[in-house]
């Protein structure tokens, strides 16, 4: 598995791969977080995954990539493969103050990231805002994906 490395700060890396196959993006991003952390993953009863005795761990795929972000202290990550957007999420991010597509996706992906990183699952509800949130993009195989990692 070939994988890259972006490091984001001391004791934060990101890392993502390439998935052959949709059906895989799930076991491919399990694995990159194992072949990262040298260590196998674990599963809360939520389904989050966790390395018993750390480090922490996010886990994120959409379209052809998969992601790992790997930290010392709580993270989360999101992925998203730029797609069409309904109107009703659009006027979602509006209202939060986004406007258009690329805005809207990086909205969203820092948004699911910060509820990665608190442990919950996706909500509308106000969150408590993450001391620090890096966004990005990436051009895989003739798309843009956009990507979020708050800790």
């Amino acid at each position: 598995m070939e994988a890259f490395r972006l490091e984001l700060s001391q004791g934060l890396a990101l890392y993502w791969t390439k998935v052959a196959a949709r059906a895989d993006r799930h076991a491919v991003a399990h694995r990159l977080c194992e072949t990262v952390t040298g260590r196998p993953l674990c599963f809360a009863e939520s389904g989050r995954p966790y390395v018993p005795g750390g480090p922490y761990v996010s886990l994120s795929h959409s379209g052809a990539l998969a992601m790992c972000a790997v930290s010392e202290a709580a993270v989360g990550v999101d992925l998203e493969r730029a797609r069409p957007v309904s109107p009703r999420l659009l006027t979602r991010a509006k209202e939060a103050g986004y406007g258009g597509k690329r805005e809207f996706l990086l909205w969203w992906t820092a948004r699911e990231a910060n509820c990665k990183r608190l442990g919950r699952g996706f909500t509308w509800s106000p969150l408590p805002e993450p001391e620090h949130c890096v966004q990005g993009t990436l051009e895989h195989a003739g798309g843009t994906y956009y990507y979020s990692v708050c800790w």
